[in-house]
């Protein structure tokens, strides 16, 4: 089984042109989606390249109240245009996007 998981803007190195760590960033927070996307592009069905993003994580790590939506539960909603971009995202139970802009930013986005 794949797992695909982010700690959005946790630490992420950052590498030099002779491929030394050069310093820390801010992970990007879009990184699971552009895999996403892209697995989806190479022919996965839509179904299967969200499991490695959603079921697959939360069943590995026992997370009982991730991955499906129910009251009590905390799952992220994503809603995604035809071209796979994201339209709307609903996180903690407020909106982070609506119709492709963004309502809020993250701790480390400018």
């Amino acid at each position: 089984r794949i797992l695909m998981s982010s700690d959005g803007n946790g630490s992420a190195a950052r590498y030099g042109d002779d491929g030394s760590v050069s310093g820390l960033v801010a992970s990007d927070l879009g990184s699971l989606h552009t895999e996403f996307v892209d697995c989806v592009k190479e022919g996965m069905p839509l179904s299967e390249a969200l499991c490695p993003i959603t079921r697959n994580v939360v069943q590995a790590f026992s997370l009982s109240r991730k991955g499906h939506i129910a009251v009590g539960a905390d799952a992220d909603i994503l809603l995604l245009a035809p071209d796979l971009a994201l339209h709307t995202v609903i996180a903690r139970g407020e909106c982070m996007m609506r119709e492709g802009t963004l309502c809020k930013k993250g701790t480390f986005e400018e």
